[in-house]
């Protein structure tokens, strides 16, 4: 299985050619995992929240960070690294827990002397918003299931409301940077 894990990308004017195509294959990787994740049987996010909140019972407890879970279409999620249970995870950390595993650190960004160019174009916008929206759906309707409340699925708002890469018009995203480097003329990089 896949876990989510993205290295943010600097671009200066030397390396620009190179930094857009690991973004572009980065956003691409993202968007179709997300796709892959939201393709997904209810069951699997059922068993998800079930696995995880059953640990304790096993003096165990998740360590939430999204390299510990792989994701396979059958299998679901398996956890790879539990540790001990040190009675501090709560109950009320779970749905923030999930959203990690299920949607990594999310897609990558693109900075240009710290100022956040991240695109993508307009397919790939609405293929991301779409399998975002189904897996936010499957996920809470799986917390729900296990006694999970409305006030308990807060968390989810943040990912709802994220700020969400630029959308550019044309996919020639070398012409979007290129034009970005030459905002930034006389700026250091």
């Amino acid at each position: 299985g896949n876990s989510f894990y993205f290295k943010q990308f600097y671009l200066n004017k030397d390396n620009s050619k190179e930094i857009i195509n690991e973004y572009t294959n980065s956003v691409n990787f993202y968007i179709d995992e997300l796709e892959r994740r939201s393709e997904a049987e209810e069951s699997v996010y059922e068993k998800l929240v079930s696995d995880i909140t059953s640990l304790p019972k096993y003096n165990l407890e998740v360590d939430p960070k999204p390299l510990n879970f792989f994701f396979d279409e059958t299998k679901g999620y398996t956890i790879i690294d539990p540790i001990p249970y040190t009675g501090l995870t709560k109950k009320e950390y779970y749905p923030q827990f999930i959203k990690a595993i299920v949607f990594g650190y999310g897609v990558s960004h693109l900075y240009l002397d710290n100022t956040d160019i991240s695109m993508m174009s307009k397919e790939q916008f609405d293929r991301y918003k779409n399998a975002k929206k189904i897996l936010l759906a499957k996920v809470e309707i799986a917390l729900l299931k296990h006694g999970f409340t409305e006030s308990d699925l807060q968390i989810f708002e943040v990912i709802r409301n994220e700020k969400d890469p630029q959308i550019v018009d044309s996919v020639d995203t070398l012409d979007y940077v290129e034009d970005r480097l030459e905002e930034h003329k006389g700026f250091k990089l």
